[in-house]
């Protein structure tokens, strides 16, 4: 069906060694984000942990349950 566009269709293609899937930009850019979102996500949830490990050790020392 020729005459009806495609919904899901976000411009034209690249092709380009760059871009081995031939997204368009606008999808590359939105790719880029969310994986920047993720990864600052991944290291939040990094530092939360290592931050509510430290406040651990550091009350059961204190507490003189380390013997």
């Amino acid at each position: 069906m020729r005459g009806i566009p495609d919904p899901m269709d976000d411009g034209p293609r690249i092709l380009d060694p760059k871009n081995p899937f031939g997204e368009s930009v606008a999808s590359a850019k939105a790719r880029q984000r969310r994986n920047l979102v993720l990864a600052l996500g991944l290291v939040a949830f990094v530092i939360l942990i290592f931050v509510v490990t430290l406040v651990k050790l550091k009350g059961n020392v204190l507490a003189g349950n380390h013997l």
